[in-house]
């Protein structure tokens, strides 16, 4: 099963800013200080500031007070966390809240993405240099796999009220990176990374290399990186080898399980072919990841020339290429209704006494042939397709040209055009046809289905776990 989706953008966005040079006579106190005697105005000195802006916002203001705060992480600080992706390291900041991300595979996106305040990633902002990165998917997110790390010089966060500059999709907040402006020479960082059990292994190089133009009044600057992550199943470790139970902390399970389960009837025994009340979780545990697979290509370029004092031209463009691959339990039948031939001869007789019992299929049609059907919900793990897995094929392009500068003392603009497309190829596989089971449910001799369109072969859902001519991957598969 496969799905593609296609955004493009394109904008031109014209801003502008209120600036400032300086700001004299501005202290600091605290309420011990209100009481002492104040300092003689002769002995004072001045304190000129040539400017405070708020980074990540449109407008810098001296002297600006907001209600929100602004949390700056250093590009040391990062350097500290050897981070694959800027997901990673935002983790760990107060206020977010870890989202899509190679510890998530249960639900993945194929992204790895950014959740403030736990209210969503598709209620986060997120920038490169105070302008948006186009998104991944349909849902408007963004895909911080195309952040270049190696590039980043401080991120800023805004975790309230941004919602008021940025539109109703910044409610959680914005995170604004901030690229390098004067990088100059040749970098190559390379890391690598396992467990204490020498698994889960995390490759990433990057080689960037940067020149000043014209006396630094320009500056060029290209990164190349590659990043591996090998997958890490749950079953690997102790302490995630079992799912448990919430109510006692043992090891517990799905109700979805084999041998099936028949509406009120419970488990079928197919040693004794009835429905005689066992009980047998499914531990869908070992089949997860603790840590996704990752294979990315990343490669961004940046460009900018002062032409005089009131006018620098700039360019951007990046380009990421990501493979991100999912997997979880097999599927099943997940308490779903259908309509189940009561004549198949695949069903114990035991069992069908039951049934008939059970849902009121009168004696005479309660025999091997008979057309009869009953409507019932129906739960069983269908572990003969393996694994259900998904594999996300990302690949994203941006591209931006601007021009920036000071009018005067007190006014900025900031005028750029933005071209940005995302393509995701998603592949799923281990996948169950609803409608397909369905028919492959409805027999009478239990050879041929009573429609037999598609190459439909009856399912015997009353044994163990087997792979047989009854049980083909073409009747259940999508």
């Amino acid at each position: 099963m496969t799905l593609k989706t296609t955004q493009l953008r394109d904008a031109i966005v014209f801003a502008l800013c209120v600036g400032a040079t300086s700001l004299a006579g501005t202290g600091l106190a605290s309420a011990q200080d209100a009481s002492a005697p104040a300092a003689a105005p002769a002995e004072a000195d001045a304190t000129t500031l040539d400017r405070i802006q708020v980074t990540g916002s449109r407008i810098s203001i001296p002297g600006l007070t907001t209600n929100s705060p602004i949390m700056t992480v250093d590009r040391e600080e990062i350097a500290r966390n050897q981070p694959v992706t800027a997901e990673d390291f935002l983790k760990i900041v107060p206020g977010a809240v870890p989202s899509i991300g190679p510890g998530t595979n249960n639900g993945a996106n194929g992204g790895a993405t950014i959740n403030l305040r736990g209210l969503g990633d598709n209620r986060t902002v997120v920038l490169m240099d105070g302008r948006r990165v186009v998104p991944f998917n349909l849902f408007g997110v963004v895909d911080t796999n195309v952040i270049p790390v190696a590039l980043i010089d401080s991120v800023d966060l805004v975790t309230g009220g941004a919602s008021a500059v940025y539109g109703a999709d910044a409610v959680a907040g914005v995170v604004n990176f901030v690229l390098k402006r004067n990088f100059e020479g040749v970098e190559v960082n390379t890391s690598y990374g396992q467990s204490s059990k020498q698994d889960g292994d995390r490759r990433n190089t990057t080689v960037t290399l940067g020149m000043n133009l014209d006396d630094g009044r320009g500056n060029f600057v290209i990164s190349l990186g590659k990043t591996d992550n090998d997958p890490l199943l749950q079953g690997a470790r102790g302490f995630s080898e079992f799912n448990l139970d919430s109510t006692n902390g043992e090891a517990g399970g799905s109700g979805t399980s084999i041998p099936t389960r028949v509406g009120p009837l419970g488990q079928i025994n197919p040693t004794t072919g009835r429905f005689d009340g066992i009980v047998t979780p499914f531990n869908y545990n070992p089949f997860n990841f603790n840590q996704t697979a990752l294979d990315r290509w990343q490669a961004t370029a940046l460009g900018r020339y002062e032409i005089n004092e009131h006018a620098e031209a700039y360019t951007q463009v990046l380009y990421t290429r990501s493979n991100v691959f999912s997997q979880i339990a097999p599927g099943g039948l997940f308490g779903g209704r259908f309509d189940l031939g009561i004549g198949n001869p695949l069903i114990p007789d035991a069992a069908r006494q039951q049934m008939c019992a059970q849902f009121g299929v009168a004696a005479g049609d309660c025999v091997v042939g008979s057309s009869a059907t009953v409507n019932t919900t129906l739960n069983r793990r269908t572990t003969e397709l393996g694994t259900r897995s998904t594999d996300f094929q990302n690949k994203v392009f941006q591209a931006t040209l601007g021009l920036r500068g000071a009018i005067n003392d007190r006014w900025r603009y900031d005028a750029y055009w933005s071209h940005g497309e995302a393509d995701q190829l998603t592949v799923s596989a281990g996948f169950l046809s609803k409608a397909r089971t369905q028919q492959a449910l409805l027999s009478t001799d239990g050879i041929n289905c009573v429609n037999p369109a598609n190459g439909c072969t009856p399912i015997n859902l009353w044994g163990p776990e087997a792979r047989s001519a009854r049980t083909p991957r073409s009747s259940w598969k999508c």
